[in-house]
């Protein structure tokens, strides 16, 4: 009883968007824009998710804009919460509350077909995708545990593609907020009653534990990092926050100008054509015939 007070509670703060633990810290989760580049370097809007007001009345439903057209894609009178989009496929999901239980659903765009991802008796929350990977949490014996599906290949075209599940996670701690990039996913786990950060690897299957010590680690996300050096020599590290979309300092180094002789320098007149001893060169077989060249 104590332990389905405690989903309940953790279910309402997820629906309303921010979940706030016991020691303090909470986690928000936010819909955004997503943008891709051009050719030229500038950026254009990509087809975008977002909830509304139901067609139906009542609950929020979940609605597609693609240019100026905006059309509602679920159908049923059931609540809705954090659509997402595949920038990289044809899904939609989100997740809806069917029968009193939290359910992900996937809108295949080709064939305007809605599909009950995970059809249980427990709730499944905050679903992400990429790439036709999914990931969400799972309220499973008493505690959250991290989730991913993977589409099919298709086998004919008469064959809708279907999903495979595979549970990630097993163990008697809170594992939340699953991130997916690339081939690596990433969540938070409460274990031992510190928040720890994990990764798994979807070519290989492996778990890594990436955070240590007594300290909280959480929100974890994925970012892209580059260095930036001024006119002194000092060099900044810069991260680019995919899940926020903004550009951050996340590392300051005050490293002097390297020294004239680190710098590459152009061969000198009388080194041309002479190769370095750690240089790899391909020898000819003796034994090869030449044509047109006798005596080379």
């Amino acid at each position: 009883e104590v332990q389905e007070k405690i989903k309940d509670e953790i279910t309402e703060r997820i629906r309303q968007g921010c979940l706030e633990f016991e020691d303090g810290s909470y986690y928000c989760i936010k819909n955004n824009i997503q943008t891709l580049p051009t050719s030229t370097g500038s950026l254009i809007e990509t087809p975008t998710v977002f909830l509304g007001k139901s067609e139906n009345g009542g609950n929020r439903g979940v609605f597609l804009k693609e240019g100026v057209a905006v059309r509602q894609i679920s159908k049923g009178a059931e609540d809705t919460l954090f659509p997402a989009l595949d920038l990289y496929g044809d899904s939609i999901i989100w997740q809806a509350l069917v029968n009193n239980v939290w359910q992900i659903m996937v809108y295949d765009r080709t064939t305007a077909s809605t599909t009950v991802l995970t059809y249980n008796n427990f709730n499944n929350m905050n679903p992400q995708i990429q790439k036709d990977v999914i990931v969400w949490q799972g309220w499973v014996d008493n505690n959250w545990e991290i989730f991913m599906a993977q589409k099919e290949k298709e086998v004919s075209s008469s064959t809708p593609q279907a999903w495979w599940i595979k549970k990630l996670t097993e163990n008697s701690w809170h594992d939340m907020f699953p991130r997916i990039s690339g081939d690596r996913i990433t969540w938070q786990a409460y274990k031992n009653g510190v928040w720890q950060v994990f990764m798994y690897d979807i070519e290989t299957g492996a778990v890594s534990q990436l955070s240590a010590g007594n300290d909280k680690s959480e929100n974890p996300r994925f970012v892209i990092m580059w260095e930036k050096r001024d006119a002194n020599g000092g060099m900044q590290t810069y991260g680019y926050d995919m899940t926020s979309g903004e550009s951050l300092v996340i590392g300051k180094h005050e490293d002097k100008m390297p020294f004239s002789s680190d710098v590459p320098q152009a061969p000198l007149e009388e080194n041309k054509g002479v190769i370095p001893a750690s240089s790899t060169i391909k020898v000819k077989n003796p034994n090869e015939n030449n044509s047109g060249n006798n005596g080379e």
